[in-house]
């Protein structure tokens, strides 16, 4: 009797421990495909990690039947032998550090349909190309941080030895530079053009990045009154000397015509006795050119 009861006790805790462990919630199992461990959730793949050779890669859209909407955070983190990466349009997202210490990654290619992403010379932007994401390590040279950009990523120049910063003074791509300690060149001044249309020729002016025009010479021009300076030859929008300066720009004089006025001279010259002479002079200034 006892040995019945001792093995229904037994049963029973089998039982209750089965039960207990059905219900802890077990992490998803990393999968592999080819060259890419993953993991699946809601139906889409997250790459895990590369586990390929290198050289030059085509992200898939697919693994496993699944759409490839996340490059995972430290995804190829120390690839030393990959090159080239293309990211497909299906990714959406694409975490930190995802191609940080890849020494020979010169290229980064998104395809033209993505919708979150755009890559311009290799480098890596956010579609708006307002944030820089990723500048790959192997990438040799200067490098100008375009005007576009107004936010860097996290380490975004993370282990990028061969790269310097070409940017103006005071720009978001000086201040990043130095903030990261990345070297840097300062680039010359930006040449202000000035396009009189016909008036007293005005001299250039060469500002800083970011730095207001200044003083705005006035122009002469015969027959004509000057309406103030214009970012188009007509049209556009009229320039005051606190406007700042971001790139190389030309501005176009504007003029109103004035209407010729006649000027009439007259007098009278006495010839003899009785006799008088009257003259009259009419004056109209030139038509204006």
């Amino acid at each position: 009797m006892k040995t019945t009861q001792r093995f229904l006790s037994v049963l029973l805790a089998l039982v209750l421990a089965a039960g207990l462990l059905g219900a802890v919630p077990f992490a998803a199992s990393a999968l592999t495909s080819g060259d890419y461990t993953y993991t699946v959730a809601n139906s889409n793949a997250t790459i895990t990690e590369y586990i390929g050779v290198g050289g030059n890669v085509t992200i898939p859209s697919v693994l496993g039947g699944y759409p490839v909407t996340i490059i995972g955070e430290n995804a190829f983190y120390g690839c030393a032998s990959l090159t080239s990466v293309t990211i497909p349009n299906s990714v959406t997202s694409i975490g930190a550090n995802a191609f940080t210490q890849c020494r020979s990654l010169t290229n980064i290619n998104v395809v033209s349909d993505n919708k979150n992403y755009s890559s311009k010379n290799g480098v890596l932007y956010n579609k708006a190309n307002t944030t820089l994401a990723c500048y790959p390590a192997g990438k040799a040279g200067a490098f100008s941080i375009p005007n576009s950009v107004t936010f860097v990523g996290n380490d975004a120049f993370g282990r990028c030895p061969k790269v310097k910063i070409s940017c103006y003074a005071n720009s978001t791509a000086h201040n990043y530079a130095i903030g990261n300690k990345i070297p840097f060149v300062l680039l010359n001044k930006y040449a202000v053009t000035f396009n009189a249309k016909g008036g007293s020729a005005v001299a250039a002016k060469s500002i800083a990045y970011n730095t207001a025009v200044g003083t705005l010479t006035t122009p002469k021009r015969t027959c004509y009154k000057f309406k103030g300076w214009y970012t188009a030859a007509s049209g556009g929008t009229q320039i005051t000397k606190t406007m700042k300066i971001t790139k190389a720009v030309t501005f176009y004089a504007q003029w109103t015509a004035i209407a010729p006025t006649k000027i009439v001279l007259s007098k009278a010259v006495t010839l003899g006795v009785g006799e008088k002479f009257s003259t009259t002079v009419t004056i109209t200034p030139a038509t204006a050119l």
